[in-house]
């Protein structure tokens, strides 16, 4: 269904604003301001070989686990299927032990670079449960639907490619692109109030304005990928729950 404004009563505006701050995520803007803050914080050498030798074990890690959720639309024996889920289990269990130390250097870093620390281990417990459930399903000790067992390669092909491309996202590539957006006069650079070694990034009166201006089309764009099948019946309970999360970011400080 099509969301209708009368449905919401006065307040139909708040799934539209809640529909553009997921855009936002979708899009990967909301990463850009967080690492963006530290762009002039010296970063520890240590964190960044570590996140150098993550990311290098992410990436083999989305490469086999992509390869993996390709066996499903090919005739490969279970006895593949089974190799790859141990290499993909060996990845998950070298990041695992990567993180940690990670996190035994996370005070040493940069702001960006505690960020992106604190963002692995997410990625890592999801991956881990869906690999578990593959394991299972193989090892004949639970019996998953195909389409479970489908859903659960999947799931794996798609959270080691977001770790992946988190983990990618250095430093260098988001100066660049702050860069860009100075440059064009949509975004500013100014002395950070919290830590004095840092410089945040803040948006301009032109670049609030582009935001506004992009905001319809993107808030009209989610709408229609996430919430135009939604019953009548759940549009109230949604509104509710949206009004709740809009209030909790508090957007207006």
């Amino acid at each position: 269904m099509e969301f209708n404004p009368a449905h919401a009563g006065p307040l139909w505006f708040v799934p539209l604003a809640v529909a553009f701050l997921i855009s936002w995520v979708l899009a990967g803007l909301l990463a850009i301001p967080t690492a963006s803050k530290a762009a002039e914080t010296a970063d520890s050498e240590q964190v960044s070989k570590l996140l150098s030798e993550a990311k290098t074990m992410a990436f083999e890690l989305k490469e086999d686990a992509v390869t993996m959720e390709s066996f499903t639309r090919m005739n490969v024996s279970m006895e593949s299927h089974a190799v790859a889920i141990n290499q993909i289990k060996d990845h998950i269990n070298a990041l695992t032990r990567q993180a940690a130390k990670l996190k035994e250097a996370r005070n040493t870093g940069s702001p960006w670079q505690q960020t992106a620390i604190d963002r692995i281990t997410p990625f890592l417990e999801e991956l881990g449960g869906y690999t578990y459930a593959v394991i299972e399903h193989l090892n004949g000790e639970v019996k998953h639907t195909p389409a479970e067992y489908k859903d659960y390669l999947q799931a794996n092909a798609d959270y080691s490619t977001d770790l992946a491309a988190m983990i990618g996202w250095e430093r260098s590539r988001v100066s660049h692109h702050l860069r860009r957006l100075c440059a064009r006069g949509l975004v500013k650079r100014i002395q950070s109030e919290v830590d004095g070694r840092a410089t945040d990034a803040v948006l301009t009166r032109k670049g609030m304005n582009a935001v506004v201006e992009a905001m319809p089309g993107h808030a009209r764009l989610v709408c229609k990928l996430f919430f135009e099948q939604l019953p009548d019946e759940l549009v109230a309970p949604f509104t509710a729950a949206m009004e709740h999360i809009l209030v909790s970011l508090d957007l207006s400080s």
